[in-house]
């Protein structure tokens, strides 16, 4: 059992993101989308093919495409599919969560792109900020401790805006995102509400005061 957590902290390279969208706007390929929440993108074409998404405005979830299982949330502003460029395939689907305004470019035009523009730096910024969400997923959700997990995903959960925080509840937040029963999900709400450790109303998150190493006072369930 991983016994060693890695500190989470989100990055979010904002100024390199919106460096990037500027200059993607003066663009002849660029094209602007607006699709409710909910929809699937690929029903309309937009995923599927070697080109980069551009989140502008509102949050989408990203899915396995075999199970539907959602894997994380991207909130503009955003780019969704630089690591997979060289890729002929999507393992994943993409899914308004809120009502978006997108844009997409293709391969050959944004690496056409950043090399005119020199944006290579910024790139490695955003692939690195990718990572290293990655990176602390792993590294924590590999604990056997359903706290150590759902203490992981809170961290995240408090990065998004408030406008999100709003639309969902926390327990169906950390469902969605991991393979936590909702009893041992909001076991361990529950406790941290009371240690006053997260302040919640109507179930939604408003603010993380602290999250202990150890929720001393657990009854929760151990991730089978």
């Amino acid at each position: 059992m991983n016994t060693h957590l890695v500190e989470h902290t989100v990055f979010k390279p904002s100024e390199q993101i919106d460096r990037i969208i500027s200059l993607l706007k003066q663009q002849p390929f660029y094209r602007q989308y607006h699709f409710a929440k909910g929809k699937h993108l690929s029903e309309h074409g937009i995923w599927g093919g070697q080109h980069v998404l551009i989140i502008e405005q509102g949050s989408v979830s990203i899915q396995r495409v075999s199970s539907g299982k959602m894997m994380a949330i991207c909130e503009a502003p955003n780019m969704i599919g630089i690591g997979e460029l060289l890729l002929n395939q999507r393992f994943h689907e993409v899914v308004a969560e809120t009502d978006i305004v997108m844009a997409y470019a293709p391969y050959d035009d944004f690496v056409l792109f950043l090399r005119e523009n020199h944006l290579w730096k910024d790139i490695c910024y955003v692939l690195s900020a990718h990572a290293q969400v990655l990176y602390s997923r792993l590294a924590n959700t590999d604990s056997r401790r359903a706290y150590d997990i759902v203490k992981t995903y809170l961290i995240e959960l408090e990065f998004m805006s408030p406008d999100f925080r709003q639309s969902i509840a926390v327990w169906k937040y950390l469902q969605n995102l991991t393979v936590l029963s909702r009893s041992a999900i909001m076991s361990i709400l529950s406790e941290l509400r009371n240690q006053k450790c997260i302040e919640m109303k109507d179930g939604k998150l408003i603010k993380i005061n602290r999250l202990p190493d150890e929720l001393i006072a657990q009854q929760v369930q151990e991730k089978k």
